[in-house]
């Protein structure tokens, strides 16, 4: 047994042995044999190199587009009066993906609005001073009341239910009034784009966090 595993070992490390080399003198062959050759080549080089491109590294990249519109506008309709509209009102839905629909024309239905003023209880409606704590400024919500013991600081909304919001105010004044209105409703409406790039492989991120944003609507 000892002397069978000794001659094992020593084959394994002291004898070698070549391939039998056999020249065989045929065209058939010897054509064949070379087509194969070139069939092969012809692989390599032009399916996985030129068009494949198999030496190049490739990784995915994760890209998120998110588009959203930003502004305010205000109708004057007979029947509805001043009406104040945002992005909630006029968009649909107010932020997609990589698309938006903006609200063009609306039928009225007599009787349905948003209240200006939707506090509760009706203690929180604002009508004169008096309703306002004397210094102090109150926000509630997007309300706006005013300073006690001052003139024109509690202002009354058009329908007589409470408070006026004061970008109302500001767009009628900027809209219709001021000498550079064209101008103010150019940059009055905008939509913002964000986009995100990244690639795990190469280490590579992008983003335009603070948005792109763009006025020609």
């Amino acid at each position: 047994m000892g002397h069978k595993f000794t001659e094992k070992i020593s084959s394994f490390l002291f004898e070698y042995d070549t391939p039998r080399m056999v020249l065989v003198h045929n065209k058939k062959v010897g054509l064949t044999f070379r087509l194969i050759q070139l069939v092969v080549l012809s692989y390599v080089i032009g399916w996985v190199f030129l068009y494949e491109k198999g030496y190049q590294s490739k990784d995915g990249i994760i890209n998120s587009v998110s588009v959203k519109l930003k502004g305010i506008a205000v109708t004057n309709i007979s029947g509805m009066g001043p009406y104040l509209w945002d992005v909630a009102d006029y968009v649909f839905p107010p932020q997609g993906d990589s698309s938006f629909v903006v609200m063009t024309n609306f039928i009225i239905t007599r009787g349905q609005k948003q209240e200006t003023c939707p506090g509760h209880p009706d203690s929180e409606k604002c009508n004169n001073d008096s309703n306002c704590n004397k210094g102090e400024f109150l926000r509630r919500g997007q309300v706006v009341s005013g300073l006690k013991g001052t003139k024109s600081q509690c202002f009354y909304n058009l329908d007589s239910t409470g408070c006026i919001l004061a970008s109302v105010l500001c767009d009628l004044l900027l809209l219709n009034f001021l000498s550079n209105r064209d101008y103010y409703k150019q940059k009055k409406f905008k939509y913002v784009e964000r986009n995100y790039v990244n690639s795990e492989k190469e280490d590579f991120d992008m983003s335009n966090s603070q948005g792109k944003k763009k006025s020609s609507l």
